[in-house]
């Protein structure tokens, strides 16, 4: 049977949506990696002080005034992701695919006055994305210590039942109203499930989609001979949509009245904000550039929007007119806004130019997520920004990338290291290695680039709380990007 609960969505505010957004929702908006243009990816993002290209108006500004002409450009990408999962030596496979846009914009350059100081004007409007949510993930293995409904039981304790409802109505009210939780005889506030001991086979499936963007405003300058400005005032963009369907099941049939249980969650979040960034590149020499470039915080007003439906099967001729439960008590979802303010990143870096035909850039970036910082007008986010700061740290990503012109091509190859932004590496590891190679082809009116990257990261991820869950899952997640771009001169 199913039962359905209105009128209580006013209890949310105060009862559930205070812990929903934490230190994990501020590390997932705040990471940013080079999804631009077939040319940069394929020379690893470092595009520093290359300059001349799209993915210059989200990497370092200066470089819009670096191009000799106007320039139009769009990049669609092809990207699969598979990920391999081993939690108590149990291993699963899953992989998802999609096509999007990795960036598309235009460049107006005028043409450079010389006898003036500051001159050889450049303005752009450009869309880079910069995240990629898209991913499967499968995760099974028997767990012979503890259970979701370990979490449940604490939650509930202290609780009249006749509140639990009210209180908990995406967890423990769905799993007293299941069945799942009952109250330790002669004690109405404190409350036992039906797997005390572990003992099931546990398997999570989940499955994400969307991305990140930021779309720039850029201007750029020349000043003298040798020195390049450049300002970007930059809208990010959010989306994320996020399945998860959660089971325990007696398959040994140890656990008298429960055959399984299933827990799935759905979640979306959407928003924008706004940034700005501010870069500047030299020339030392005909052969030789500087540059570095500031991007300031990310300010971004973030709604999730989300749901949870729970649903038990008994075991055959055990209350049979309650076999298959399912509860859904608010199937419109619960609603919540608030903001996360990523931390600051700064970029420095150096091109060689080889005799024209040839070109080796690095970038380093560094990047602190100990300074992610949620807020909302009706909850202080205290515990969760201490999280914050606990649980993560600076990193350092480096870039590097090199490109040789064989007229009319250009061959490309490059190699990007994200660090692991935990401060515990041994618990998680999340660093990210990227390697890619292109070719492009170059007439004097348009051009076409073409670029595989290869990207590698390792993760930990944990059923459910980790200070109940006695392991953690491993993840190897491989993902495959194609980026065709097309651009025009005028």
């Amino acid at each position: 049977m199913k039962k359905t609960i209105l009128n209580i969505a006013a209890l949310i505010g105060i009862t559930t949506v205070g812990i929903a957004q934490n230190e994990v929702d501020a590390l997932h908006y705040s990471q940013e990696y080079s999804f631009g243009t077939a040319r940069s990816t394929a020379m690893g993002g470092a595009f520093g002080t290359l300059g001349a290209d799209i993915s210059d108006l989200s990497i370092n500004p200066a470089g819009i005034a670096l191009y000799k002409g106007s320039d139009v450009s769009f990049t669609p990408s092809f990207f699969y992701q598979q990920t391999t999962s081993s939690y108590n030596n149990d291993l699963g496979t899953d992989s998802k695919f999609t096509m999007n846009f990795n960036s598309v914009g235009f460049v107006f350059a005028r043409p450079k006055e010389t006898s003036s100081l500051i001159h050889g004007f450049s303005f752009g409007l450009a869309y880079n994305r910069t995240n990629n949510f898209t991913n499967a993930i499968s995760i099974e293995s028997k767990n012979n210590n503890s259970s979701i409904l370990d979490i449940y039981v604490a939650e509930a304790n202290g609780t009249n039942p006749s509140s639990m409802v009210a209180n908990y109505p995406f967890d423990a009210g769905l799993a007293y109203d299941l069945y799942l939780l009952d109250t330790i005889p002669g004690d109405t506030t404190h409350y036992f499930s039906v797997v005390s001991n572990g003992g099931t086979v546990q398997r999570k499936y989940i499955e994400t989609s969307g991305g990140m963007g930021q779309m720039d405003m850029t201007l750029g300058c020349m000043v003298g001979s040798r020195l390049y400005f450049g300002a970007s005032l930059g809208f990010p963009t959010v989306k994320y949509t996020e399945t998860s369907t959660y089971e325990e099941s007696d398959e040994q049939d140890t656990i008298a009245t429960l055959d399984k249980f299933t827990v799935s969650n759905h979640l979306t979040t959407t928003g924008g904000g706004f940034n700005i960034k501010f870069g500047a590149i030299y020339r030392i020499a005909d052969f030789v550039r500087v540059g570095v470039a500031v991007h300031s915080p990310s300010v971004l007003k973030l709604t999730d929007s989300y749901y949870t439906e729970m649903e038990r099967t008994f075991d055959s001729g055990s209350e049979p007119t309650l076999k298959e439960s399912t509860l859904d008590y608010l199937p419109d979802g619960g609603i919540y806004s608030y903001t996360l303010t990523t931390p600051m990143r700064f970029t420095a870096g150096a091109s060689f130019i080889i005799a024209k035909i040839g070109a080796i850039s690095a970038d380093y970036e560094l990047v602190d997520y100990s300074t992610a910082r949620l807020s909302a007008s009706d909850y202080g986010f205290f515990d969760e920004n201490n999280a914050v700061s606990l649980a993560y740290k600076s990193a350092s990503n480096l870039k590097i990338g090199t490109e040789w012109k064989i007229r009319p091509l250009a061959l490309r190859a490059g190699y990007a290291y994200y660090g692991s932004p935990y401060s515990n590496t041994d618990a998680n590891n999340g660093s990210r290695s990227v390697y890619s190679v292109g070719v492009g082809f170059r007439e004097q009116k348009y051009y076409l680039d073409f670029t595989y990257a290869l990207s590698q990261t390792m993760d930990k991820y944990y059923m459910y709380d980790p200070a109940y869950a006695d392991a953690s899952a491993s993840l190897l997640s491989t993902s495959h990007s194609f980026l065709m771009t097309l651009g025009f001169r005028f």
